[in-house]
């Protein structure tokens, strides 16, 4: 939403083309913040064709990821693992600015639980 898409609460009904991810969200976001994701919804790739969920938020967990240099130093990449959250009643993608503390922290998404 950082870009594009709609702000929604906990409480509100919600349907999302997603993606399956195959499981690797515990690699890339850790054993905690990873753990039973099992789909990603991206409001920025092409939505056409995908399966949708729909369901009730009951949590949303704001995620941001430790990012380091490449080699050459022109671009960064996540660090699989190194990962913060804060649980938040209101996704709208103005919450979290980039931290100039923490440059080498970014807001990366949010972990939604729908029932």
């Amino acid at each position: 939403m950082q870009c594009c898409g709609l702000p929604f609460s906990v409480g509100d009904r919600v349907q999302w083309g997603v993606q399956d991810i195959e499981d690797t969200m515990p690699d890339y976001l850790g054993p905690i913040e990873g753990a039973g994701v099992e789909w990603m919804e991206d409001h920025c790739g092409v939505t056409e064709d995908l399966p949708s969920v729909q369901g009730t938020v009951t949590h949303i967990r704001a995620i941001s990821q430790g990012h380091a240099p490449s080699e050459d130093g022109r671009y960064s990449y996540p660090v699989s693992g190194d990962v913060s959250a804060v649980d938040l009643n209101v996704a709208d993608g103005a919450e979290i600015p980039q931290d100039p503390a923490f440059p080498d922290r970014r807001f990366t998404g949010y972990v939604v639980t729908l029932i």
